[in-house]
């Protein structure tokens, strides 16, 4: 981007495990809250070339890992219960996250870890 001359958009995947803690989660947090704040850092060094950084935080998401660690339709719904959204996210719902911040609607947004996680980091 710096060799193009400046400008565009770069958006990292965090984790709302990187914005609240958790029990026995120190190790994936550690390196979550280490994600949250390279991107706050680099927004910060990036601004004065146009080059706009930011992340997104998501909760649970369906994914192949997702269905490994959470196998039943009955362990996913219990799940889902516990989140304001009573939902757990499909990947389609990052994708739109990050094209937000990716496109000029964000042109002012930088530096934020946006949580994409049905809530849960609200209560």
């Amino acid at each position: 981007m710096l060799k193009q001359g400046g400008g565009g958009s770069i958006v990292n995947t965090s984790s709302i495990g990187g914005l609240v803690g958790g029990a026995s989660n120190s190790i994936y947090a550690s390196s979550k809250w280490a994600l949250a704040g390279l991107t706050k850092c680099a927004a910060l060094d990036y601004a004065r070339e146009g080059i706009r950084v930011n992340a997104i935080a998501p909760g649970p998401t369906r994914s192949e890992m997702f269905d490994r660690w959470v196998p039943t339709d009955e362990a996913r719904e219990q799940m889902a219960s516990v989140f304001p959204m009573n939902y757990i996210a499909d990947p389609d719902d990052m994708a739109r996250a990050a094209l937000f911040l990716l496109s000029d609607d964000a042109r002012w947004t930088t530096g934020t870890i946006l949580p994409c996680e049905g809530g849960m980091s609200a209560k």
